[in-house]
């Protein structure tokens, strides 16, 4: 049995004062951090599967979500997570249109940039809030990071159980993007990870955000994002 879910604890009631401010800077200058060997290793061994249409479930814990959307989507789906112990739990399922890989994401969504792979979905659910108010930099909408994962295009989906983060990341893709996402408090008819599971039979509200863009939506409004994301020796 499941134990009750903690609700998000945090000194933010609203949207951080600095997110435009921080996304300006990430927009208008290259994120230069080199690629880490691994994730370097796990594209170019995955790159052949990048021909055809294939969709991204991003920090996928155990990789219950990525059998989920396997059993329920016909292209590949790629589950990406930081932890190989966490990946280490996996049950694998009989569905053969499915990968658990351990990448950084910061590198990978960057490589996958570069080399113009571009997904039909991206699902990042329940990510870390980073809920204190000096973590803005550390959620996704407030990393360096986001502009890459926002140009890749095609679905994107955002679930959380913190109000704050799920509106600060739709005003963060409008901001790159000028296009509005759909936000949307629900309520899952089948939980499809462990902490969507905690947080729904612990009567949390839980949100979701998704969006459909279009590969280049923010390069195309900020020169500056598009120049080289990471130096060509470095991976």
């Amino acid at each position: 049995m499941l134990a009750p879910a903690n609700t998000v604890r945090s000194n933010q009631i609203s949207s951080h004062e600095d997110l435009f401010k921080t996304l300006d800077r990430h927009l208008n200058h290259p994120y230069l951090k080199p690629i880490s060997e691994h994730t370097d290793t796990a594209f170019r061994r995955l790159e052949n599967q990048f021909k055809t249409p294939f969709i991204l479930d991003t920090g996928c814990g155990t990789g219950e979500s990525t059998r989920y959307l396997a059993d329920n989507k016909s292209d590949l789906v790629l589950g990406l997570d930081k932890s190989m112990i966490r990946l280490g739990k996996h049950e694998r399922a009989a569905q053969e249109n499915y990968l658990l890989e351990r990448v950084d994401l910061i590198d990978f969504w960057r490589i996958l940039h570069q080399k113009k792979c571009f997904p039909k979905a991206q699902y990042l659910l329940y990510p870390n809030p980073w809920p204190k108010k000096n973590h803005l930099k550390r959620r996704w909408h407030g990393h360096p990071v986001f502009p890459y994962l926002l140009d890749l295009g095609g679905y994107i989906e955002l679930r959380t159980n913190w109000d704050v983060y799920a509106k600060e990341f739709a005003q963060a893709i409008e901001y790159c993007t000028g296009q509005k996402a759909r936000l949307e408090e629900y309520q899952p008819e089948i939980p499809i990870t462990l902490f969507e599971r905690k947080y729904h039979l612990s009567g949390q509200a839980l949100w979701k955000l998704h969006i459909t863009l279009s590969s280049g939506c923010v390069s195309s409004n900020y020169p500056g994002f598009a120049l080289p994301a990471f130096p060509e020796s470095s991976h």
